[in-house]
């Protein structure tokens, strides 16, 4: 389980402060058999909605994570993706995570298939997290708030992924600094009947899609931190750690959408490029 400076400091310090946060993360390990069961559901809805009968696991795991609102960034969330991105493509589950091998493991050409679409699977990924992010973001209280989403990270690999977020505080702790616990659930599953025809598959045409899709999110994601950003009280004394938090969210989505967009313009010019190689080699 990862922590910030400030906490990691105080746990060393202060054996009340320790078993203070050993309690909160008890409560939130009970809640995790929620989580867990909640993914299950949301597997089995979708592939029996889809009719999809070969998904196989690829990787899963969880991670927890904790940070006073003061020193709250979204950098663990991007180093928990990135190390997932790696081990779907051959590196080593992150901390956490088991990743599928020998036979229960998906077609390893059809991951191969999805190796140029690397940008695209983190970039969804995030968004998938960001979303639920806005989703259970709200006042400091006692209540562990969860959600979970199902998210299509490429074609034929689809994301199942619960967080859970707690705040809490104690005037004795840390100056009442707020503290925010989240633990993510994830599963990743590919498909080979959802993905199609190997032989067929236009990895560019895919990519574009998909580019494209990401890129409507992450529209859509700021402005929804737009409008809770809108809804704080500047009067409140959590103003300044709630304001930072959503611009820090904010910020990294305008950063998400410009690496999307040149991602976009990239493939593009590719594809172009491929069709007028294949019109004069008629």
């Amino acid at each position: 389980m990862g922590s910030s400076n400030t906490i990691e400091q105080q746990t060393k310090l202060n054996a009340e402060f320790q078993k203070y946060i050993d309690d909160q993360t008890a409560i939130m390990n009970k809640k995790s058999e929620q989580a867990k069961a909640d993914i299950a559901k949301a597997i089995d809805t979708y592939y029996t909605a889809g009719k999809f009968t070969d998904a196989k696991p690829l990787i899963a795991g969880s991670y927890q994570h904790l940070s006073t609102f003061s020193e709250w960034s979204l950098q663990n969330v991007e180093k928990m993706i990135t190390s997932i991105r790696g081990a779907i493509f051959g590196g080593p589950p992150p901390t956490g995570s088991t990743k599928t091998t020998g036979a229960q493991a998906p077609d390893p050409n059809a991951v191969t298939k999805l190796a140029s679409m690397e940008l695209v699977i983190a970039a969804a990924a995030f968004d998938a997290i960001q979303g639920i992010l806005g989703t259970i973001t709200s006042q400091t209280g006692t209540d562990i708030k969860m959600d979970t989403q199902t998210k299509v990270l490429a074609p034929g690999l689809t994301l199942f992924i619960c967080m859970m977020e707690n705040q809490y505080s104690r005037s004795d702790f840390l100056t009442n600094n707020t503290i925010i616990q989240t633990f993510y659930i994830f599963e990743t599953r590919l498909s080979v009947q959802q993905m199609g025809n190997l032989a067929a598959f236009d990895e560019a045409q895919e990519n574009l899609k998909t580019l494209h899709g990401e890129l409507e999110t992450a529209r859509t994601l700021i402005a929804r931190i737009d409008e809770a950003i809108s809804k704080l009280d500047p009067i409140s004394d959590k103003f300044d750690d709630q304001y930072k938090v959503l611009s820090t969210r904010r910020e990294a989505q305008n950063t998400n959408i410009k690496g999307l967009m040149d991602e976009i313009g990239k493939v593009g010019h590719e594809r172009l490029l491929a069709v007028r190689r294949r019109m004069l080699a008629r």
